[in-house]
C-alpha cells in the first residue's frame, strides 16, 4: 500500500484552503448585505415617521415663503436610544409650476380635434382678454410645497479612515387646502420673538 507524498499533501492543503477562503468570503459579503438591507428598512420606517411629524408641522403652521431646513436626532424616549448614532433631515421648497404658453395649448387643442371641427375659442379668448396662464402656476405655487426628508446612519470608515454615512432618502409634495402663505417678514418675526418655534 502506497502512501501520500508530500506534494500530494501540499495540493489537497491548498485545495481546502481556498475553498475555506471562499465559504468565508461569502458568508461575510451575505452578513454584510443583510445588515444593509436592515439599515435600509429601518432608515424608510424612521423617514415615514419624520415624514409624518413634518406634514402635521406644515398642516398646523402653514406654508410660508421662506424655505424650511431642519436635522435631528432619534434620540428621543420615543426611540429608546436605539439609533444615537442616526440623524435626519428635512427641506420645504417652495415648487414652481410652469404653465405652457397660450401658442403651445392651441397646438396641442389643433391636434386633438377629430373630422375637421374648429378648435374651441376659450384659449384665444383668454388670450384677447390678456390673461397670461401663468398667474395660475404662480397661484397654484401657494397650495404646493416639495419635501425631502433624509434619514443617515454610520456606514464604517472610507478610504482614508474616516467615519463614513449612508442615507436613505424620501421626496414628496404637501398640499396646503387653505392657500395661507406666511410672507418672508412674518416668519422672521415670528422666529425673533420664539427662537426655539419651528417654523
Amino acid at each position: 500500500m502506497k502512501g501520500f507524498t508530500l506534494l500530494e499533501c501540499l495540493i489537497a492543503l491548498l485545495l481546502v484552503s481556498t475553498a475555506l477562503i471562499i465559504v468565508v468570503e461569502s458568508q461575510a459579503f451575505a452578513i454584510s448585505q443583510e445588515s444593509k438591507a436592515n439599515n435600509l428598512n429601518t432608515a424608510a420606517l424612521l423617514a415615514r415617521d419624520v415624514m409624518v411629524d413634518l406634514e402635521i408641522r406644515m398642516q398646523k403652521e402653514g406654508f410660508g415663503e421662506l424655505e424650511v431646513r431642519e436635522t435631528g436626532t432619534f434620540t428621543d424616549q420615543r426611540y429608546d436610544n436605539h439609533f444615537e448614532d442616526w440623524r435626519w433631515e428635512y427641506e420645504v421648497e417652495k415648487v414652481d409650476l410652469e404653465v405652457p404658453n397660450l401658442s403651445n395649448l392651441m397646438g396641442m387643442a389643433e391636434g386633438a380635434v377629430a373630422d375637421g371641427e374648429a378648435p374651441q375659442n376659450d384659449l384665444l379668448t383668454m388670450e384677447s382678454m390678456g390673461i397670461d396662464l401663468a398667474f395660475f402656476g404662480e397661484y397654484m405655487s401657494k397650495f404646493l410645497r416639495e419635501a425631502r426628508v433624509r434619514v443617515c446612519w454610520p456606514d464604517g470608515l472610507d478610504a482614508s479612515g474616516l467615519p463614513r454615512e449612508d442615507c436613505f432618502e424620501v421626496n414628496t409634495h404637501l398640499v396646503n387646502p387653505t392657500g395661507k402663505v406666511m410672507t418672508e417678514e412674518e416668519m422672521l418675526a415670528r422666529e425673533a420673538a420664539d427662537p426655539d418655534a419651528e417654523f
